[in-house]
C-alpha cells in the first residue's frame, strides 16, 4: 500500500484533512494502525477536540452552502434560537475569524460548546425552506 492509500485510508476512518492524515502517518512511521491510535488520542485532549469540534461545524456549514443560497443561518437549542446571522453577516464573520485569532478562539469554544449540549444549526433559504443539521457527533 503505496503513502496515498494510507492517507486516504485514514482520511476515511477520521474525519481530519490529507495533511493532518499524512502527519499521523509520518508520526507512526507509516504504520496506519498507529497514525490512527495517534489522532485518536489527539482528539481526546481539549485541544484536539475543539478544532476538530471547530472543523465539524465548518464543514457543515460549508456542505449546506454548497447545496445552494443561504438567507439565515441560526444556532438553536429546542426550538430557541442562540444565535441567528444573516448571511452576509455570517461571510463577513467568516473574513474576521480568519483575520483575528482571538475571534477565532472564541469561535472555536462556541462550536465545542454548541457541540456537547444538544445543540442544532438550521439553515434557512430562499423561500423560507429550512434544513436542521445536529452539531453533535453522531454515535454508533
Amino acid at each position: 500500500m503505496d503513502e496515498l492509500e494510507k492517507v486516504e485510508l485514514i482520511r476515511e476512518r477520521v474525519e481530519v484533512t490529507y495533511g493532518e492524515a499524512h502527519a499521523a502517518l509520518q508520526e507512526a512511521d507509516g504504520d496506519v494502525v498507529q497514525a490512527l491510535i495517534y489522532l485518536e488520542n489527539k482528539r481526546r485532549t481539549l485541544g484536539g477536540r475543539l478544532q476538530g469540534n471547530a472543523a465539524r461545524l465548518w464543514r457543515i456549514i460549508n456542505e449546506a452552502w454548497e447545496k445552494g443560497s443561504i438567507n439565515r443561518i441560526a444556532i438553536k437549542k429546542g426550538e430557541k434560537a442562540i444565535l441567528e446571522i444573516p448571511v452576509t453577516a455570517g461571510v463577513a464573520g467568516v473574513l474576521l475569524m480568519l483575520m483575528s485569532p482571538a475571534v477565532a478562539a472564541v469561535s472555536a469554544i462556541s462550536a465545542v460548546a454548541a457541540m456537547a449540549s444538544d445543540y442544532k444549526l438550521e439553515v434557512v433559504r430562499p423561500g423560507g425552506e429550512r434544513e436542521v443539521y445536529p452539531l453533535q457527533e453522531e454515535t454508533s
